[in-house]
């Protein structure tokens, strides 16, 4: 599966994860990478915003000149952020429906159309003639996939088969990849792995 997308294992380094191997651990570390991990995460959404504007924004600075919507990204992002380190440190997090609306609830709050629920509604993904599963079949096929991933026994490749899965069938109306991310580095870290970030060197090469 993943050589059909162009994925290797060796494109990402968990070499920091293998040695202290706990969930603490790597939601310590993810803490301590906090504006790194916004700033790549809003760049590739297409924000044209600086490393030090976002950490301006995490201090509750508001930034001259900036659209409010931006701002609203930023510490929806850095809240779901602080959600997933508490579900993860007290063991709550899960792979199932209700951990990933309640992420989307707070990481799209007030930006996608309907948050903290499957979109009831179709939509279209930019650069791509792909046209997603119609809403009404999102819940089976939610409980479906989420059976299939849930029995892969690697951790790793679980978590990352849920992003994909998430990204793919664009269960929201907005901030799918936003959230996806954010089960798949719950997963992770629940297993003691560093949470991925994409360089924005990387996502601006590939845009």
């Amino acid at each position: 599966m993943f050589e059909q997308i162009g994925f290797r294992y060796s494109d990402i380094d968990f070499s920091s994860a293998r040695s202290k191997r706990t969930p603490d651990g790597a939601c310590f570390r993810l803490k301590q990478y906090f504006p790194n991990y916004i700033f790549s995460d809003v760049s590739m959404d297409g924000m044209a915003a600086t490393l030090p504007d976002i950490k301006t924004i995490l201090d509750g600075v508001t930034l001259g000149g900036s659209r409010v919507s931006d701002e609203i990204e930023v510490r929806n992002l850095k809240d779901s952020l602080d959600e997933l380190i508490s579900l993860v440190k007290s063991s709550r997090f899960k792979l199932d429906k209700d951990t990933f609306c309640n992420l989307h609830n707070i990481a799209a709050q007030e930006e996608a159309l309907v948050w903290g629920q499957f979109r009831n509604g179709g939509v279209s993904i930019a650069g791509t003639s792909f046209k997603p599963p119609a809403a009404e079949s999102l819940p089976v096929k939610f409980i479906t996939g989420i059976e299939y991933i849930n029995n892969i026994k690697n951790p790793v490749e679980r978590a990352i088969v849920f992003f994909l899965f998430g990204a793919l069938n664009q269960f929201f109306f907005d901030a799918n990849k936003r959230v996806s991310r954010l089960m798949m580095n719950g997963e992770l870290m629940s297993h003691g792995y560093d949470a991925i970030v994409i360089p924005v060197k990387k996502n601006r090469s590939s845009t």
